[in-house]
């Protein structure tokens, strides 16, 4: 097999049939063997309550050649689904096809196979997507621009902030082997899999953004990095920087530690802004490390970095910086 798309399913049966059938709208002329189409969708349901696994299946009868359809009726997790899909198939490039999320282009898989196909040296394909709501509503674009990032190039941006859309990707299954330990990822509680992935597959390959926008994502309220409770954004977070810490520990970095573990707490000290926790921010600012001006302004006047950034916290910018000042008289 050419190509396996992946879909780790769950509880969304309102979903799945428009993402199973963004799939069956390709066009696979480009890449054919003898007339067939090189490419299979495996959907593992992981022990859904609803219509999931019933919808995945009747398109599984009615296309079996194109799909294949397994049920768990013990939990796998997330990590432990992508495992299981990933073991199911031998194909040379991997796709990623979540079951909320769906395809906009008819050549997008196309597109990213025929570009590894023609340059060996890169490891991964991406591109920009639409966002959408539960009504499959556009929220936004996430745009990217055509580039080709050479091996740790990307790798040192994705450290920084992931920026590669999984409904978009194709990456070589052979990179993906060698240098991603999923035993290690689920060990350790990572809660996404695409993050890790992403920087393994980075830190020892190219990567291209084709420039398009070619798939999309959902966001909904149940949406662990757009939630609205607090708690769980904080712990989101921190299982990022867990991601980044086991990365460094296997592929080092080229750049400023200092810089980059600045970015974290920068990223603490605006989610603690946003829920209004006052407190919380003055304590991460004292975390800052002074390494140029930025830093300085947030360590030593973090009022003025409040008013700098009240486009992004709202229009109470002005007494969240007030609520600072009575923390500091404190």
């Amino acid at each position: 097999m050419l190509a396996s798309v992946l879909m780790p399913a769950r509880n969304h049966g309102r979903y799945i049939t428009e993402a199973i059938e963004s799939f069956l709208e390709q066009d696979f002329s480009s890449i054919e063997k003898n007339g067939v189409p090189e490419v299979e969708l495996i959907i593992s349901d992981d022990d859904s309550d609803d219509s999931t696994f019933e919808i995945a299946r009747g398109f599984a009868e009615r296309f079996p050649e194109r799909i294949r359809v397994y049920s768990h009726k013990k939990r796998l997790g997330l990590i432990g689904n992508y495992r299981f899909l990933l073991n199911m198939t031998d194909a040379v490039y991997v796709a990623v096809l979540e079951s909320d999320d769906f395809w906009l282009e008819k050549d997008k898989l196309s597109v990213g196979v025929s570009y590894m196909e023609k340059n060996p040296e890169c490891g991964l394909v991406f591109s920009g997507c639409r966002t959408v709501d539960a009504d499959g509503k556009n929220i936004g674009v996430m745009s990217a621009e055509e580039h080709y990032y050479k091996p740790r190039e990307a790798y040192g941006k994705l450290l920084f902030s992931n920026f590669i859309p999984a409904v978009t990707v194709c990456f070589r299954k052979k990179i993906a082997d060698e240098y991603c330990n999923l035993n290690d990822y689920e060990s350790l509680g990572f809660t996404t899999f695409d993050f890790p992935v992403w920087l393994a597959i980075s830190a020892v390959s190219g990567v291209y953004s084709n420039g398009s926008i070619s798939a999309a994502y959902r966001i909904t309220s149940s949406s662990i990095s757009n939630s609205g409770d607090y708690e769980k954004r904080k712990a989101f977070q921190e299982g990022r920087e867990k991601i980044v810490d086991y990365t460094l520990n296997r592929f080092g970095y080229d750049g400023s530690l200092s810089e980059l573990r600045n970015e974290e707490v920068v990223k603490r000290m605006l989610l603690a802004l946003s829920f209004g926790k006052y407190s919380g921010y003055f304590y991460f600012c004292r975390k800052i490390k002074v390494i140029d001006v930025r830093s300085f302004v947030m360590r030593f006047l973090p009022v003025l970095f409040i008013l700098r950034k009240r486009a992004i916290i709202g229009t109470g910018a002005l007494s969240v910086a007030a609520a600072i000042r009575k923390n500091e008289r404190k």
